[in-house]
């Protein structure tokens, strides 16, 4: 969201005075020395701390369509009162945290774990060609994420090579206008040399990518497509920031010349009207951004106790506790539901 030095220092002066930390960090001195950064994980935190607050208003005010899985189709649904295993249709509304929790989770399964698709679409090359990994986010919650082990990173790394000398970070200012212009590269100018290389490789992406062609319509999950569903998921973990191990990757491969895609079109008008920083000011809420810097065991401010097999509470020192969903939750910001909702 931040372009130049000047830019920079202005908006994390804002946000560091919004968030009530101006005594710990000083922009000047923490952030540059001769224009380099010297204190970098202190950045990173507040960035992946600010960017969730950006996405979270996205998923929050965006007017999605009802997603919705058939019985049979979701084992774990999230829940105030844990996980629960539904036995009919589930409806989701990607608006409501519970909901959102419940989607990441179940694709993840869907694509990944279960069985489920393959009554649909038997023997499909690309349902449950990925292995299983857990990512943290906001040190405290967790989500399945789907990797592969073909190594679409390395087209990644020809892009980089190409158009940003090798560079591992790209500018994430536009990223889904960054993910259009992957998509568009790998369709009309990448060499894929590595798969050239390796024929081993050629028949398991020939296999992939035409599993991916078989379902991308398909509307087994209501008015989105499946391909729609595969970008929300990208979207909620890998916030749409592309690099060597997101999932992103291989939706991206698999697009070929159909690039255009209504969920990314829908992220890129968004991140064009929403540049500004004082947009998510309101939802800023401090004790979201000191709780990861917590430590969930040895914390001597946070105290952390289960309440079931899906939440938390967390207490800051003698405070009210808040609720906090440890699975399938991409975007950790307790304090700011806590407020919007109670």
């Amino acid at each position: 969201m931040f372009t130049d030095r000047n830019e920079f220092l202005s908006q994390m002066e804002s946000v560091i005075s919004s968030l009530e930390i101006a005594k710990d960090l000083n922009i000047h001195t923490d952030f540059f020395h001769g224009g380099s950064v010297i204190n970098s994980s202190k950045i990173n935190y507040i960035y992946q701390y600010i960017d969730d607050v950006f996405m979270d208003y996205f998923f929050r005010t965006y007017d999605f369509k009802e997603i919705i899985f058939p019985k049979g189709f979701c084992y774990e649904q999230i829940t105030p009162k844990g996980i629960v295993h539904p036995d009919s249709d589930i409806i989701i509304h990607l608006n409501h945290l519970y909901d959102r929790c419940t989607f990441a989770n179940n694709i993840w399964r869907l694509f990944g774990l279960d069985n489920y698709l393959f009554t649909v679409f038997p023997k499909n090359g690309f349902i449950k060609q990925f292995y299983l990994n857990r990512k943290i986010f906001g040190l405290h919650t967790e989500c399945g994420v789907l990797l592969n082990e073909i190594p679409f990173n390395k087209d990644l790394d020809e892009y980089l090579d190409r158009y940003y000398t090798g560079k591992s970070c790209i500018n994430q200012q536009f990223r889904g206008i960054e993910v259009l212009r992957y998509a568009k590269f790998l369709y009309e100018e990448c060499e894929h040399s590595i798969y050239n290389c390796h024929p081993s490789y050629q028949l398991k992406i020939h296999n992939f990518s035409r599993g991916f062609s078989q379902i991308r319509e398909s509307h087994l999950f209501g008015e989105y497509t499946i391909e729609d569903i595969l970008f929300i998921y990208a979207l909620l973990t890998d916030k749409f920031i592309l690099n060597e191990d997101a999932f992103l990757l291989s939706i991206c491969y698999c697009l070929g010349n159909k690039i255009e895609n209504d969920i990314l079109a829908t992220f890129i008008g968004y991140e064009t009207l929403t540049q500004d920083y004082h947009i998510i000011e309101p939802y800023i809420c401090s004790k979201d951004l000191y709780l990861r810097f917590a430590s969930h065991t040895n914390s001597k401010a946070f105290k952390f106790n289960n309440i079931n097999d899906a939440i938390d509470s967390v207490q800051l020192f003698e405070q009210e506790r808040v609720s906090l969903i440890r699975i399938g939750n991409t975007m950790p910001l307790p304090y700011l539901y806590k407020k919007l909702y109670n």
